[in-house]
């Protein structure tokens, strides 16, 4: 069998778009270690809130946190040296994305200068993120621990973003969309540049490998498109987002059953 490599997207991929819940997708992930094949987080979500799914799932590959911000590598996990920028706990970080206080300053800019009330995680209650993400304060504490990108919670339309962008590039920002939120993050970053790198290391480490990339969203895009195989699962029942990219399979399944589709698929192949 080929060596796979599987980069996958958390929020409405592996976990389900609405619980969070990876029941779904734990025997898919029991098969990928079983047959030793890494399996990439590659989210939004933060260093505390991968690590999270890591232990609960089993996995111990490297993982891409925030958007493609910075890499995380478990030491001695590559049998050679290579570059990394710092050290944290048991993990060597590539990083890519500027730090996040660069971003809440260009954000309190915009609401100044464009008259906009841009909301993120932390500038509402405890009890207004329990209401609305519907997860325990642990978890929340994990998703405020954002280190080099910014979650917006507003309802925007394409007016409204094209203004943010254009305010946030001044600062080498950018704006991009998620299965539910946007993210502010270095216009230098972004998912598929992080899945480079690490290919670049999984070259070193395996003669020959395929990598694969499984999404639901916009910002998946670049992941999917570096990339020898890319899948699409659902939003919702028989709905795909609407990517602009031919070499996507399309998966008839949601979030999590999406992704166990993919991977038995992969398998059996």
């Amino acid at each position: 069998m080929s060596q796979y490599i599987v980069y996958t997207d958390l929020d409405g991929t592996l976990l389900d778009i609405n619980t969070y819940s990876f029941d779904l997708a734990k025997e898919a992930v029991s098969m990928l270690n079983a047959n030793h094949i890494p399996l990439i987080f590659c989210s939004t979500k933060t260093f505390a809130e991968q690590i999270y799914y890591q232990h609960e799932l089993g996995v111990s590959a490297p993982f891409i946190v925030e958007n493609g911000s910075a890499i995380f590598i478990p030491q001695n996990y590559f049998p050679f040296p290579y570059h990394f920028d710092s050290q944290v706990e048991n993990y060597e970080v590539i990083e890519l994305g500027k730090p996040v206080s660069l971003i809440r300053k260009a954000i309190r800019d915009i609401n100044r200068n464009l008259g906009m009330r841009l909301r993120g995680f932390n500038d509402m209650p405890m009890d207004e993120l329990e209401r609305l993400l519907g997860l325990d304060k642990e978890k929340i504490n994990n998703a405020l621990a954002k280190s080099y990108t910014k979650t917006l919670l507003n309802s925007l339309s394409e007016k409204e973003v094209l203004k943010i962008k254009e305010e946030l590039l001044k600062n080498g920002l950018t704006v991009t969309k998620g299965s539910k939120f946007y993210s502010v993050m270095s216009v230098d970053t972004d998912k598929g540049k992080a899945v480079k790198i690490l290919n670049e290391l999984f070259a070193k480490k395996y003669k020959q490998f395929i990598s694969v990339g499984i999404g639901d969203g916009l910002n998946d895009l670049p992941m999917l498109k570096v990339v020898d195989r890319a899948f699409l699962v659902q939003r919702h029942k028989d709905f795909w987002e609407n990517l602009n990219y031919d070499n996507i399979e399309k998966i008839e399944a949601v979030s999590s059953q999406g992704f166990s589709k993919v991977i038995r698929l992969l398998l059996a192949q």
